[in-house]
């Protein structure tokens, strides 16, 4: 088979069920007889459309998702791929049969630990690469999880008893049938859920060879996930952040797309540009004679072209320790106005850093953050952070509180200085806009943005100084989608603040988003179904702007900054080195 792509390889994942449907009894039956491939004729034509459209070098054949693919099914498919030089490996997905649905099974259960026993030790006879897709989870409430429960909590039972399950029956079994069986553990989109039912990013990564990313966001209006498109940057991201540092690709659907091609495209994009290695879609049934596999293979031969410009991600990390919930994505929601930012489970050494109510999951997060402080840096705590840490430290750095008071108002204001001249940007929303209200000590903090409400200013963002640092305080919606309706101008000054360690930003609308790399290079993605002009700035002198080999000169440069402006497309992406 021809080569794949230079910068990420594809593959493409095949279900217990389209292994039957391409190579049972009645797949043959599609061959005509005489033919070349006539016992295969079904995978013979599913192969053909794939073959022309997508520069796909591996599959995998899927073993076990609630029914088991019988031997016979899974040499035939072996057989086929190795005749068409295509590489594979096995996946499975760990669904029960229960009243005639799958679900997660109950990890209690001794004929569990038993079925996983075969299932892995015969997977690894037939192959060397193994892949867990999700739901190698459970939210089993049985007398037998509830009795060994005991006085844990939830998420202390289930991911304590996970990672003893994977080591002893899914490890070990497939280790003692092969020893150089190497097996990659895929985590879903859904990473606030990960502690509750039993996923443990503190120790299954070192437990398995690779970890892998389900960058899935699909329609994000009327999918059931609480996350924006940005997820799919961002989960990868997170997943690259887990010691000892072991994620190897992601993989996406066209499931809940509502059918918009554009959609599915918007997951390989992200996908792409949070750095993996390999791709994979899901799965080859769904997406055999569809309309979005053309054009993703035109959209993956440009890309694949494009991101070799891009160095290693970089940003703000939002620190988001092991086994943490709170403020679900409003990560991702800021990022998907501008904020260049990332989920990452090590709190960083220096530069700033975003701190959410999941930030506070850690014990020793005053400590953290009192020594960032006094090192310089700057710290951005969210309303939920400082909700959950005001009474536990943070009121030494800041006299600002959240209280238990909210307040709509549909009027903004941004400041670059102190507020009180008449150099001011006030700007309404659409719609009332609902945030906490948040009591400040007067003239102990600097505001950048305001929500503005007669005699009755609520702060956006502000922060005030402590040691050799400053600690931001940024309000969060009741709604994290409500950051979308806050005017671009006023996002913009929550943007510049953000900047300080960046080497830029930009003024703009919201649903926009920015991607930095370490190598002068960065993306910008507008998710606006209109085109919309954006102010870039740049830190120091820039003779000019490479987007694609086009040349772009800068408006003017003042204080120290170089300022470009942008026509963005809708729904583009745009790559460009400075």
């Amino acid at each position: 088979m021809a080569g794949g792509y230079n910068n990420f390889t594809l593959s493409i994942y095949l279900t217990v069920g389209d292994l039957m449907r391409m190579f049972g009894d009645r797949a043959d039956a599609e061959g005509t007889e005489g033919a070349e491939g006539a016992e295969n004729g079904a995978a013979e034509k599913q192969f053909a459309f794939f073959q022309k459209h997508l520069k796909f070098t591996k599959v995998y054949i899927e073993i076990f998702r609630s029914d088991e693919t019988p031997q016979y099914i899974m040499d035939k498919a072996k057989a086929f791929f190795t005749n068409k030089g295509v590489a594979f490996a096995t996946g499975i997905m760990p669904v029960a049969r229960n009243k005639g649905k799958g679900g997660p099974f109950c990890y209690t259960d001794p004929e569990t630990e038993k079925q996983f026993d075969e299932l892995f030790a015969k997977m690894a006879a037939n192959f060397d690469e193994i892949m867990i897709d999700d739901y190698l989870a459970t939210n089993c409430t049985c007398p037998g999880c509830v009795a060994a429960k005991g006085d844990m909590t939830w998420p202390e039972f289930r991911t304590g008893l996970m990672a003893g399950f994977c080591q002893n029956h899914i490890i070990a079994p497939a280790r003692k049938a092969n020893p150089n069986v190497k097996i990659t553990l895929k985590y879903p989109t859904w990473h606030e859920s990960y502690q509750y039912l039993g996923y443990n990013t503190e120790m299954q990564p070192h437990m398995f060879e690779h970890i892998y990313a389900g960058t899935e966001t699909r329609h994000t209006t009327y999918s059931l996930f609480r996350n924006p498109r940005y997820t799919s940057y961002s989960l990868l991201r997170y997943l690259r952040s887990l010691p000892p540092f072991n994620n190897r690709g992601a993989w996406f659907d066209n499931i809940a797309c509502a059918n918009d091609v554009g959609v599915y495209l918007e997951q390989a994009e992200l996908t792409l540009l949070g750095g993996c290695d390999e791709v994979t879609l899901f799965c080859w049934g769904i997406l055999h004679e569809k309309e979005e596999i053309g054009a993703l293979g035109i959209l993956l031969e440009r890309l694949d072209g494009d991101i070799a410009s891009l160095g290693q991600p970089a940003g703000i990390p939002a620190y988001l320790p092991f086994h943490s919930t709170g403020e679900d994505h409003v990560f991702d929601f800021l990022g998907m106005c501008g904020i260049p930012l990332y989920p990452d489970a090590v709190f960083p050494d220096d530069g700033a850093v975003l701190l959410t109510a999941a930030s506070a999951h850690d014990a020793s997060l005053y400590e953290k953050v009192r020594a960032h402080l006094e090192n310089g840096n700057d710290v951005f705590v969210t309303a939920g952070c400082l909700e959950k840490m005001q009474d536990f430290g943070f009121y030494d750095f800041t006299g600002m509180r959240v209280t238990h008071r909210s307040q709509a108002a549909a009027e903004f204001g941004g400041f670059d200085g102190s507020g009180w001249s008449a150099d001011v940007t006030y700007r309404c929303a659409a719609k009332p806009v609902t945030l906490p209200v948040i009591d400040v000590m007067l003239n102990n903090c600097d505001l950048r943005a305001v929500q503005m409400r007669e005699s009755m200013p609520n702060v956006l963002l502000a922060y005030s100084r402590y040691a050799n640092g400053r600690l931001f305080v940024l309000n969060v919606p009741d709604s994290f989608a409500d950051y979308y309706e806050i005017p671009g101008e006023i996002m913009g000054f929550v943007r510049k603040s953000f900047s300080r360690d960046l080497p830029l930003w930009f003024e703009g609308e919201t649903k926009i988003s920015l991607f930095l790399y370490d190598n002068r290079s960065a993306a910008i993605r507008s998710f606006l179904p209109h085109g919309s002009a954006i102010m870039l700035h740049i830190a120091g002198d820039i003779g000019g702007l490479d987007i694609g080999g086009k040349k772009i000169a800068p408006l003017y440069k003042k204080e120290g900054e170089t300022v470009f402006r942008l026509a963005l497309e809708p729904n583009k992406l745009v790559i460009f080195a400075y």
